[in-house]
């Protein structure tokens, strides 16, 4: 997808050892994505804080599901919703919702 201006580093939550316990692991480094802040009545009728919540863009194809972890520009995001539109000959894209960390979600 063209205008993907940023890049981010994805993690997934994997268990590790046998108590239940789980940590972030990287999935991918330098994916190519697009954030946007969320607008403010997207993130009030969501349920989100205004200004914690962001649409994050990313190709078709790209290893990213809820519950994973963004890490951009210095902030950890935790992605709350995704949607896929394919089948679109050159807008074919990811759209997530990632919240900051420990916003309000």
């Amino acid at each position: 997808m063209l205008g993907l201006l940023h890049t981010a580093t994805t993690s997934r939550a994997q268990k590790i050892g046998t108590n239940g316990r789980q940590s972030y692991v990287t999935k991918l480094k330098s994916v190519s994505c697009l954030f946007m802040p969320m607008s403010r009545t997207s993130a009030v009728q969501n349920g989100y804080d205004v200004g914690k919540a962001w649409d994050v863009y990313f190709d078709d194809g790209t290893d990213v599901q809820v519950n994973d972890r963004l890490s951009f520009n210095g902030e950890n995001y935790i992605v709350k919703g995704r949607q896929v539109f394919s089948s679109f000959p050159a807008v074919s894209h990811i759209q997530v919702t990632a919240v900051t960390e420990n916003a309000h979600a």
